[in-house]
């Protein structure tokens, strides 16, 4: 069974990977370093319910807010985050919307979505992954998250 679950992770990455691999790089509309999204109390006190007092993130830095934001899409507790992570992150606070989608099939809305959020995802990695492993590491995000507010 263990298995079985490695080889369905692989082939999604795999998937992943090439549909990237194929796409143009976009605007970054992921809302991957808006500064609104990753201190929003709301979307932080949702994760940490079970971990800490709730009423803690009032009290917190916009640093700390930030921490945790990233901390809670380190689904492996890696310290960093890689592709699927990211690609959890950005689609967990930011839907897809179709263009027209009055004139699409099921399945090309299903095939936009997944080229939208793998742009995304390229994108975010290939402007912030200043070291080229593959990963977002915490300073790589922190660093990212400050060029975003500067406006750079």
């Amino acid at each position: 069974m263990r298995h079985r679950k490695i080889s369905h992770l692989g082939i999604i990455v795999t998937f992943l990977i090439l549909i990237a691999g194929r796409l143009m790089y976009a605007e970054d509309h992921s809302k991957f370093h808006d500064g609104n999204i990753v201190r929003n109390q709301d979307h932080i006190k949702e994760h940490l319910q079970e971990e800490v007092n709730i009423n803690t993130t009032a009290n917190m830095t916009k640093e700390e807010l930030e921490f945790h934001y990233f901390e809670q899409h380190d689904l492996d507790n890696d310290t960093k985050l890689d592709g699927l992570e990211i690609l959890a992150a950005i689609s967990h606070m930011m839907p897809f919307e179709p263009k027209y989608p009055e004139t699409k099939t099921a399945q090309q809305i299903r095939d936009e979505k997944i080229d939208f959020y793998a742009e995304q995802t390229e994108y975010i990695l290939k402007e912030n992954d200043y070291n080229n492993d593959g990963y977002l590491s915490y300073s790589e995000y922190a660093l990212a998250r400050r060029r975003a507010e500067r406006g750079a």
